[in-house]
């Protein structure tokens, strides 16, 4: 049986019609476009303060890289919480096996290096030099120190050679106040 031009007409219409409803084109799939403002997840609870740093080489030898995020739950006034629990995830790159656990660490006003920076928050990283670490594990430090790495750009944190400033306090918001 053959069609008549209008049916087939009619065939390709519906078939060009349902190419773009479903987000195609005739050349292939269509690539969707970035939203033009970034979405802020909200917690349940509200009131995180994460605090961001790349790190990168410290010394000449140093190859691995990353970057971690330090989240901290919002002061209560009622019943402070001091000590202060801090997580800390984030994902380090080690394809050359660099030793990344020794002095592993929060410091004050340096990398530790040479530089003159203090260790204030000691860190660890499990068993041997690992290839990709994947970090996730939570430090217990005081109220004031919180309070300084919420707000200072003073700080640093360091897994063995490689470092990154502390930088980028943001607070999450939560819900409103009632």
């Amino acid at each position: 049986m053959k069609r008549s031009s209008r049916a087939l007409a009619a065939a390709a219409a519906s078939v060009a019609a349902l190419l773009l409803q479903e987000g195609c084109s005739a050349e292939g799939p269509a690539i969707p476009s970035a939203p033009d403002v970034l979405e802020v997840r909200h917690s349940v609870e509200g009131g995180y303060t994460v605090v961001n740093a790349q790190l990168r080489p410290a010394t000449s030898d140093a190859t691995a890289y990353g970057h971690v995020q330090l989240k901290f739950l919002p002061p209560n006034p009622i019943i402070p919480n001091d000590p202060t629990v801090v997580t800390i995830t984030g994902i380090i790159f080690n394809a050359d096996g660099d030793d990344i656990s020794t002095d592993a660490g929060i410091y004050f006003g340096g990398t530790g290096l040479g530089d003159g920076g203090s260790l204030v928050a000691p860190l660890t990283i499990p068993g041997p030099p690992p290839i990709r670490v994947n970090l996730d594990e939570t430090i217990t430090i005081s109220a004031a120190l919180a309070d300084e790495l919420r707000s200072s750009g003073n700080y640093v944190i360091r897994y063995g050679s490689i470092a990154g400033s502390l930088v980028g306090g943001r607070a999450i918001p939560g819900s409103p106040p009632i």
